[in-house]
């Protein structure tokens, strides 16, 4: 579950828009994929086990661990069978490309990086979801502030770290569940291409963004420099890839999966897309 914020703050020249805040239990692949310019994904494993691939490298991840992902950066996570991943994410959307400030430019510059978390940082994700739940007076308004902490605390990790082991609720505990505005919109788009590439539509993403088509095709062109048609086959074939590489499904059940009339015409567009076959991908 995903739960779209509208929280904003600011750390020396930059200002930080946290448009996703969730907290939830990773029991299927999340798909590879990718976001658009000053986008940022804070991921901090805060229980299970599982597999991270960013940019083809697979890294471990386990309770403590940290890994950030920044602009055009491909990554998928596969979780363990037995025991998946708990995960608190950050999407952020961070306005200055090229910040002044030393956490920010250290920030920034990190476009993926994986690690041991400090141990300050699971006391701030607790105390983020704790507020949230409690709405204690003045709630709304300490919450930035916390992440704010969160985000400095994720740049210091990148020099060191110490891991803890503090109880936390359970993941599927609910929290923002705020409106979605017109500044999530990229979230929305993202998050559309990652879960619905099976149905996804241009009218039916206009229609969830309040956009025109003519709008959301001009979007699309501006966020991914690509057609809605390409994003949309880029999607889907990167789910392929996932399915093809972590998954016994058959390739008949992986093109109805991924939406496709036949398993010729998936096979077909595979082929044209990577220059081989599923059967040749997955061998």
């Amino acid at each position: 579950m995903e739960y779209y914020s509208n929280y904003s703050f600011q750390i020396e020249d930059v200002k930080i828009r946290v448009t996703m805040v969730s907290y939830r239990k990773f029991r299927q692949i999340l798909p590879m994929h990718c976001h658009g310019e000053n986008i940022y994904e804070i991921h901090y494993v805060a229980g299970g086990r599982g597999t991270v691939i960013l940019d083809s490298v697979s890294y471990g991840i386990e309770e403590g661990t940290l890994y950030v992902t920044g602009p055009n950066v491909f990554h998928e996570q596969i979780p363990d069978k037995d025991n998946p991943v708990t995960e608190f994410g950050l999407y952020l959307h961070v306005d200055s490309p090229r910040p002044q400030g030393t956490i920010m430019s250290a920030f920034c510059k990190e476009v993926r990086w994986v690690g041991r978390g400090r141990k300050e940082l699971r006391h701030f994700m607790q105390q983020i979801i704790l507020e949230h739940k409690r709405k204690d007076l003045g709630w709304e308004k300490k919450i930035p502030f916390l992440l704010a902490e969160f985000l400095i605390d994720c740049v210091r990790s990148y020099g060191s770290s110490l891991p803890q082991t503090d109880e936390l609720p359970q993941p599927d505990e609910t929290f923002f569940t705020h409106e979605i505005r017109e500044e999530n919109a990229q979230l929305v788009m993202d998050e559309m291409f990652l879960y619905e590439y099976r149905e996804i539509c241009l009218e039916g993403l206009a229609e969830r963004l309040g956009f025109s088509v003519r709008q959301t095709q001009r979007f699309i062109r501006k966020i991914y420099h690509k057609s809605f048609s390409e994003k949309k086959r880029e999607a889907r074939m990167l789910a392929a890839v996932t399915m093809l590489s972590h998954t016994k499904m058959k390739i008949t059940d992986i093109s109805d999966n991924l939406g496709y009339s036949s398993v010729e015409h998936f096979s077909h567009a595979f082929s044209q897309y990577y220059g081989k076959s599923p059967r040749e991908f997955r061998k």
